[in-house]
């Protein structure tokens, strides 16, 4: 099984593609979950360069500035975020019901942040079949 899987060079880099995905779609889901809002990403202007950069990817080019606008709200804890009650933990203890409130008053950044937590869902379930049909796979080749 893993000499197959060592010299299929197509699924490899599949592979590879995959967990990049992955990886942009956690750190962009854990940015955006209000419970953590990113605290235990670095606080430079690298991190907010990278969220900027992969967020704007996901809007036309009309709405970049209102997207920059709203996520520097959202990182600051300013505007319409600044209020202490919405960071409660009663307040953000889901965040899809927290970003689909605040999308009246962020469109941009709370449509993103929705996406962000569904991809994220999808991505899980995606995840848990695949590892599942893997030790399925396993069980049959011992047999």
């Amino acid at each position: 099984m893993y000499k197959t899987f060592e010299n299929d060079q197509p699924n490899l880099s599949s592979v590879f593609h995959s967990f990049s995905i992955l990886g942009r779609n956690i750190l962009a889901t854990y940015y955006f979950d209000p419970r953590y809002r990113g605290q235990f990403l670095p606080q430079n202007h690298t991190t907010m360069s990278y969220i900027l950069e992969e967020t704007s990817k996901l809007v036309n080019a009309e709405s970049r500035g209102q997207l920059t606008q709203e996520l520097l709200q959202y990182h600051n804890k300013s505007g319409p975020f600044e209020c202490e009650h919405l960071w409660s933990d009663e307040a953000v203890g889901d965040p899809n019901i927290w970003w689909a409130v605040l999308r009246t008053e962020r469109p941009v950044i709370g449509a993103i942040a929705i996406h962000q937590q569904d991809t994220q869902n999808e991505i899980d379930e995606e995840d848990f079949i695949m590892i599942s049909s893997d030790e399925e796979d396993e069980i049959d080749d011992d047999e």
